[in-house]
């Protein structure tokens, strides 16, 4: 006997909820768990079991594991993100992160720029728990500490707050513990090393910020944040940037001319690399350049912040 298509969905429904079988696969995460990404501003989809998000959330939360569908080319419809939102719940999740690709977050630049979004690729969603009030002031309290102990021992290293948190940002994301002895020790290398430069140059070491936003026909993420270091190289009225330590590998090659800067600043993932025209400021203490490209995908723009 044939049923119509709609008849035939509900059946299937009918007999996930009769047998408890679902085409959802749940894989809990072991990993370490650290700072997870979080953006501002983020929409949330609210009409599910859980609430669904397209980009990183706004507050605090550790990730327990991810959902996917058992055939991985299937395009996650209404339903499939009900069911998943549903799986998500049954285990323990406050929410899940809607992704394509990895389940495990790698960078933006491999996720935007590697192939058109949904070509061949397997739809996840992380299962989240947010991170407790308690925990979060427990951290809050460590972290107040930790800077008036580094301040006490260290006061010609700290005195600017900016680069101080540019520095501990840079040491999290680069995986060292917060708040212990590494991380003192870490940061007294790396502040000190920064303090060394001259100022009347632009040449030299400097900590670095990154901001990028990627948009497209029918999504658009939060802000990335990313840290690292670079080296600046000047000759007359060029300049060259290079990253040498963090997660995101990027160069900058161009010229500078009354504190003004222009040029090409290119960014490079593990499958993928992106290149953009780009503009800034220079003083002696803070770079900012700001960039936006389109791709296949649609659109990346962001900025670039080295201060010392």
């Amino acid at each position: 006997m044939r049923f119509p298509l709609s008849s035939g969905f509900c059946i299937i429904l009918l007999a996930v909820s009769v047998t408890g079988c679902s085409p959802m696969r749940y894989s809990q995460f072991t990993g370490r768990n650290t700072v997870w990404p979080t953006t501002a501003g983020v929409m949330a989809e609210t009409a599910y079991a859980i609430p669904v998000y397209r980009g990183f959330p706004e507050r605090p939360y550790e990730v327990i594991g991810s959902v996917r569908f058992e055939n991985p080319r299937k395009y996650w419809d209404d339903g499939v993100i009900r069911m998943a939102a549903h799986e998500g719940k049954r285990n323990g999740g406050d929410a899940i992160i809607f992704r394509s690709g990895s389940a495990v977050p790698s960078s933006w630049l491999d996720q935007f720029t590697g192939r058109p979004t949904g070509y061949g690729e397997e739809q996840t969603a992380l299962v989240i728990k947010w991170t407790p009030e308690s925990v979060i002031n427990s951290r809050k309290a460590d972290e107040e500490r930790f800077w008036a102990n580094f301040r006490q021992r260290f006061p010609a290293l700290s005195d600017n707050d900016q680069v101080f948190q540019l520095a501990t940002s840079h040491l999290i994301e680069m995986g060292v513990k917060p708040y212990s002895p590494e991380m003192e020790e870490r940061l007294s290398q790396v502040l000190g090393e920064i303090r060394k430069q001259p100022r009347e140059t632009l040449a030299g070491k400097w900590l670095v910020k990154g901001a990028v936003q990627t948009s497209s026909i029918t999504s658009s993420s939060g802000a990335e944040n990313f840290f690292g270091l670079a080296t600046v190289v000047t000759s007359g009225t060029k300049i060259t940037m290079i990253s040498t330590a963090g997660k995101a590998e990027f160069n900058f090659s161009g010229s500078v001319e009354a504190g003004q800067l222009s040029g090409l600043l290119g960014f490079g993932g593990k499958a993928s690399s992106l290149s953009a025209k780009c503009d800034g400021v220079a003083l002696n203490e803070k770079i900012s350049l700001t960039f936006q490209k389109l791709t296949d995908n649609g659109t990346v723009q962001g900025s670039v912040t080295l201060q010392r």
